[in-house]
Order: C-alpha cells, then sequence, then structure tokens
C-alpha cells in the first residue's frame, strides 16, 4: 500500500472520531450534561447497529465490490 493512501485512508478514518471526542469534551467541560448524555446516546445509538451486524455488512460490501469488478 503506497504511503499516500495509508495516509490519506488513516486521517479521514479518524477524522469523525477525533471530532465526537472534542464535542464530548466540550459539553463535559461547559457544563450541560445533558446535552453530553444525549450527543453519547446518539453516538451510540448509530454506531451499536453497525457494530453488531458488521459481518454481514463487510459481505455485503464484498459482494458488491466483486460485482462491480466483474
Amino acid at each position: 500500500m503506497p504511503f499516500w493512501v495509508f495516509a490519506v485512508t488513516s486521517t479521514a478514518g479518524r477524522l469523525p472520531g477525533t471530532w465526537l471526542l472534542s464535542a464530548q469534551g466540550a459539553k463535559t467541560a461547559g457544563g450541560p450534561y445533558v446535552e453530553l448524555v444525549l450527543l453519547t446516546a446518539l453516538v451510540v445509538a448509530a454506531a451499536l447497529p453497525v457494530y453488531l451486524y458488521r459481518q454481514q455488512l463487510i459481505t455485503h460490501i464484498r459482494r458488491r465490490l466483486g460485482a462491480a469488478k466483474g
């Protein structure tokens, strides 16, 4: 894998997590704990189905990529 592909992929993959951690830290430091709990619940609600169905998602993506190549 060329370095530039690694750099772009790793940067793009880490940006959402970095942004969310920064937002959670700002909410915690600012004091509105209700907003912190809501933000955390929203992130968990979005991430949990992806985590639980990750194998099916990976299989689906691999099939689609294989169909696109052939």
